[in-house]
Formats: structure tokens, C-alpha cells, sequence
């Protein structure tokens, strides 16, 4: 990603996870049955859509960041993505026979299935190059990354208040003695909703890397608490443990450092939770309602569970790998990458419990030799024996807190994927946010011959700002006005259809944005008419006819391979409200990339202006050294 920080691309890249991160967790948006999964014709549209953005992105840090592949890291992550392509489209039908009636089930996978889980493999292998490749290049600075994880607290403790107000009658039940079943709160799922918890405590503790910070330690507690109300024993633990272990940590380490008034202040608070302890014990022996109802809840839903057989997890192990062997290849390579979890779901129902639906295998590694078999197992292990490095760099060079806190929640990942699917690595948002906040800037931060590089980069970046009149601001807003009525307007090629027809109330606000639009293009000329900056005839020429002529091609390109598309997709597809609304940006992005290829540096300076201007601002904010 070259100097990825220093770019507007920097922008772009996280406008392609975002998406991607979108068409991974398969939301039905702006239908009701969200959890249903996309139609197939809003799977392909923003499919499309993100690998117009990467080459996009990829051609502008070749073209003007002069980036160099990293030739281990892609064929790696090539071959890895190859082995997901094989499997999927090798992929047979597969038959089961109930064992209660002897009935059979089959399932198999079309063409165009096949067709949408292969697109969604390339897209991505072409993001995790791009995260890897821009976080060890020192391409996102650790700053970005501590606000991603503020800003992941903040959303998580306003969700986590606002659940308290829905379920208050199951929290009061729990210490009313009349418990009303799984609070479930805004998350369908409690051991989801614990994981997004868990998580939040991992983030409290990577904010405080460089000291202890109150502020962040308070909204830590309030997690591990919430955590307990979920009933799910996997994540209160895994948050027990590593909050003891990080106060701990924290009082040696202010012990160490002779910070006499905080050591007294966490004495103190380790003190009067003995004393909570002891008179939590006390009510609960003397039997007070309140504190026994929330003991028997406690004892009841997380420690009198059956971890003999970890809450039945070690029955869907053993139908996993009963699965792959029916097949030697699967155990090798695996099911596939989006198949995995279809088929074994009716293995796993005919064969081993007719009345209960999994949605995964409850287990991260297991996950991934489902899904890739031995050799993604092999392939994971790789990625994740980086950590292992990083943490040896750390300790070398005496960077001891930063070191243990990392190691605590990689720890705590790890030990919550034992009963959970939770993994490094894995195109979704949670996938992607555990990969950024918790794995690889501990590799990063720890090569200084690139940081020495970086720093360079810093002092002698070079910001030659270009001499932009008002002309061509007002040729840019044009151009970009052009490209945008374009966009509007292309809805009007997606055809109705009985299943999903196009409303009178899009069809009324498409025709306005676009009227909009054309009626702004008047705006820039007369704008440097009222300011005397050109006469009449040359603010029209300049500021509205230049931009249609110098883009003719573009524009003629960007119709043609719009209706072309249109063409295609309606072949196939019946576009809902969300797939007409990809096609849009669909559209304008074909729109940008043909303008990126028929760019003129002379005719428009200001986008060049934009960027220098954004490297001033994110040179300016990253001059930061590591953890000291």
C-alpha cells in the first residue's frame, strides 16, 4: 500500500472494508427479514461494486504511491485463495439420509452459487493482502487504530446501556428469583452478544498500553458484569481471568515504577472487592433474596453447566470430523469457503440431532478445518506463529508492558475460540477488528529499520502545493456533478419486475436528485461570475462545457458499460431496492476509475491539491514513536 497514510486512498481503503466487511456478514438490508441473507442479485452487485474500488485503489497507489508487491505475501495469500476457488467449484452434491425415517436430504450448490462465494473469495484475499500489506509496510499509523478501538467502546457501552432498559424485567427477575430465560438484549444470540463484550474488555486493555488509564478501566468492569447477565460461560471466564490478570499486572507495575498514590488507590480497590466478596458470601449463606436469587443464576446458568462435554460442543467436533472423513480430500482441503456451514448443518441434523440447527462448529480452529481442511490448519497456524515473533522482538528490545498486554488478549482470543468460532483473519467485521486491534501491531511497532524508514518519510516529505484557482475548483464540482446525474439516472435502466418492482417514490426522488444536479451545474459558472473571476461566456466555457468535453469519453464509456452491465444483471437477476442502489455506486465508480484512466494533471490540479493537503494533515497527527 506504499505510503498508504500519506494519500487520499487512506480513505478508500477503509471505505472497501467497510463493504467488504458488509457483503461477508450477508445482512438483508432495507428488507424485512434481515438475518435472511442478500438476494442473489444484491450479492452480486456489491460484489461488483467492491472490486471496482480495489482496482481503483490498486491502480492509484501503483500509479501515483509507486507501490511494490510484496511477492511472498501475495502468492501466499494467492494459493490459500486458490485452495478456497478449488473447493467451492469442485464442490459435489451431497446426500444424507435421516436416521430417524430414513429419508434423504440432499444439498448441492448452482452455478451461480458457486459463481458469488468464488467472487467474495478473491475480494477477500484482495482486502487481507491490502491489511496486511498496509499495516506491516507502517502504512496505518497505531493512532487510527486506538481511535477504531475507542470508537468500538463507546458504540458497545451506549448499546450495553440501552440493553439494560429493554431487559430490565429479566435482570430484575434474575434477583427477583423469577428468572424469565436468556437475556437477550439487541443481539439474537447471547453467545454473540458475549463475544462482542469480550472483545470490548480486549479493547479497554489495548488503550491503556502505554499506562493505566481510569477511564477505560470503569467500561472494562461494566463489560465483564454484562458479560455474567449473558449466561455465557465461555466469555465470563475468559473476561474474569484476564481482568485479574491485568490488575494485577497493573499493581506490580505501579509498585515497580514507585507511583505510591496510584498503588494506594488499586490496593484499595482490590480491597473493597475482597470485602464485596466476603459480604456477597455472607448474604448468600444467611440466604438474603437478592443475593442468593443472583447466586443461584449465577451457579445455575455458568458453573453447574456440562463441561464434561463443554455444553454438548465435543458431539459437534466429533460430526465434524465425521464429516471429512467420509471424504479423504475434504480432510485435506476442506468443504469450501460459505459451504461449509450449509452442508455440515444438514449432516449434523440428520445424523446426529434432528431438533437442533447449529450455525457454526463452536471452535475457531475447527471452524477453519472445516471450511480449508489440514492445509488451511497448517496455513493459520503460520499466520498466527507472526504473533509469536512480534512478542519475541518486544520483549528484545525491553518493550515488557506493551509485550504482556498484547500476549493477554491474543491469550484470551485464543482460549475464547476453544468453545467459540472466534478467529484471526476471517473476512468479517469481527474477523477484520480482532486482525487490526490485536494481532499485527505487535509485529509492526516492533521493526525499526521500517520505522527508522517512516520517520524519514516524515521529515522530508516533500509538499509541493499546486497553484489552484477558482476555475478549477469549479471544473472539479462539475465533473464530479456530471458523474453523479449519470448515477441517478442509470437507475432508470434497472427494469421493473413483478417480485421487485421500482416504487413511484424512487423513481420521484431519483428524477429530483437528478434535476438537482443538472441545476447545479449552473452554480459554478455563475459563481465566477458574481466574483468577477471570468466573464459569462468564459465561465460557461470553462466551468461547464470544458468538463463535458474533456469527458466525453468517459461519460460515453461509463453509459455504455452501464447498460452493458444492466443488460447482464437483469438476465439473471431481479434487483431489489438494495441491488438498484449498488448499481448506483456501481455506476459512479466506473465512472471514476475510466476518469482515473483518462486523467489530465493539467486539466484539474485540485484533486492533487486535496491530496497534499490530506498528507499534511496525516503527517502531521502521525509523527509518533512506540509504546515507551
Amino acid at each position: 500500500m506504499g505510503k498508504l497514510r500519506f494519500t487520499l486512498t487512506y480513505l478508500l481503503f477503509w471505505i472497501i472494508i467497510a463493504f467488504s466487511c458488509l457483503l461477508a456478514e450477508n445482512f438483508s438490508l432495507l428488507t424485512v427479514d434481515h438475518m435472511g441473507g442478500m438476494q442473489m442479485g444484491s450479492l452480486f452487485m456489491l460484489s461488483f461494486f467492491i472490486i471496482l474500488l480495489l482496482v481503483f485503489y490498486y491502480i492509484l497507489e501503483r500509479k501515483h504511491n509507486k507501490i511494490k508487491i510484496d511477492t511472498i505475501l501475495l502468492c501466499t495469500i494467492a494459493t490459500f485463495g486458490l485452495i478456497s476457488v478449488l473447493t467451492i467449484v469442485l464442490q459435489p452434491a451431497r446426500t444424507f439420509s435421516d436416521g430417524l425415517n430414513g429419508a434423504t436430504n440432499s444439498i448441492s450448490f448452482s452455478s451461480e452459487e458457486k459463481f458469488a462465494y468464488v467472487l467474495q473469495v478473491i475480494i477477500w484475499c484482495a482486502v487481507l493482502y491490502g491489511v496486511l500489506y498496509a499495516i506491516t509496510r507502517y502504512s496505518i499509523s497505531r493512532r487510527w487504530l486506538k481511535w477504531l478501538a475507542f470508537i468500538y467502546i463507546v458504540g458497545l457501552f451506549i448499546c450495553a446501556l440501552v440493553d439494560v432498559f429493554m431487559e430490565a424485567d429479566k435482570i430484575a427477575g434474575i434477583f427477583n428469583g423469577n428468572y424469565l430465560g436468556d437475556v437477550q438484549f439487541v443481539i439474537y444470540n447471547s453467545n454473540v452478544w458475549g463475544h462482542l463484550l469480550l472483545i470490548g474488555v480486549f479493547s479497554c486493555v489495548v488503550l491503556c498500553l502505554k499506562r493505566f488509564k481510569i477511564y477505560y478501566y470503569i467500561p472494562m468492569m461494566f463489560f465483564v458484569v454484562m458479560i455474567v447477565f449473558t449466561s455465557c460461560a465461555t466469555a465470563t471466564f475468559v473476561s474474569l481471568a484476564i481482568t485479574i490478570a491485568y490488575t494485577i499486572f497493573e499493581i506490580v507495575a505501579m509498585f515497580y515504577k514507585q507511583r505510591k498514590k496510584l498503588v494506594t488507590y488499586l490496593f484499595a480497590y482490590i480491597g473493597g472487592l475482597i470485602i464485596f466478596a466476603a459480604v456477597f458470601a455472607l448474604m448468600v449463606i444467611v440466604n438474603v433474596n437478592v443475593f442468593a436469587n443472583f447466586w443461584q443464576f449465577v451457579y445455575r446458568e455458568i458453573i453447574h453447566k456440562d463441561y464434561s462435554t463443554l455444553t454438548s460442543r465435543t458431539g459437534i467436533w466429533a460430526s465434524v470430523f465425521g464429516l471429512l472423513s467420509k471424504n479423504p480430500i475434504d480432510f485435506i482441503f476442506g468443504l469450501g469457503y460459505r459451504t461449509g456451514n450449509a452442508i455440515f448443518t444438514t449432516y449434523y441434523m440428520t445424523y446426529r440431532d434432528a431438533n437442533f440447527a447449529i450455525r457454526s462448529t463452536h471452535n475457531g480452529v475447527i471452524e477453519i478445518f472445516l471450511r480449508h481442511g489440514l492445509l488451511g490448519v497448517l496455513m493459520y497456524a503460520a499466520l498466527l506463529s507472526t504473533f509469536v515473533f512480534g512478542l519475541a522482538k518486544l520483549i528484545k528490545i525491553k518493550q515488557y508492558r506493551v509485550a504482556y498486554l498484547y500476549s493477554l488478549c491474543f491469550v484470551g482470543i485464543l482460549a475464547h475460540s476453544i468453545a467459540e468460532s472466534t478467529t484471526f483473519f476471517t473476512p468479517n467485521i469481527g474477523g477484520m477488528y480482532i486482525t487490526l486491534i490485536f494481532f499485527l501491531p505487535v509485529a509492526k511497532e516492533t521493526k525499526y529499520n521500517h520505522l527508522k524508514e517512516l520517520n524519514r518519510d516524515l521529515q522530508y516529505t516533500k509538499i509541493v502545493h499546486n497553484r489552484v484557482t477558482p476555475t478549477n475548483i469549479c471544473y472539479f464540482i462539475n465533473s464530479i456533478l456530471i458523474g453523479l446525474i449519470i448515477t441517478m439516472l442509470s437507475v432508470f435502466l434497472c427494469k421493473n419486475s413483478a417480485a421487485n418492482p421500482m416504487h413511484n417514490t424512487e423513481m420521484i426522488i431519483c428524477i429530483a436528485v437528478a434535476c438537482f444536479l443538472i441545476v447545479g451545474l449552473i452554480v459554478p459558472p455563475l459563481y465566477l461570475v458574481a466574483n468577477k473571476n471570468q466573464t459569462v461566456k468564459n465561465a460557461f466555457k470553462y466551468a461547464l462545457l470544458k468538463p463535458i468535453f474533456d469527458g466525453k469519453i468517459v461519460i460515453a464509456m461509463t453509459i455504455a458499460l452501464a447498460v452493458i452491465s444492466e443488460v447482464i444483471f437483469q438476465a439473471f437477476f431481479e434487483l431489489d431496492l438494495f441491488a438498484r442502489i449498488m448499481f448506483c455506486l456501481y455506476v459512479f465508480a466506473i465512472y471514476s476509475l475510466t476518469s482515473l484512466i483518462f486523467y489530465k494533471k493539467d486539466n484539474c490540479p485540485v484533486l492533487d491539491e486535496a491530496n497534499n493537503r490530506f498528507t499534511v494533515l496525516l503527517t502531521t497527527i502521525s509523527r509518533e514513536v512506540p509504546y515507551e
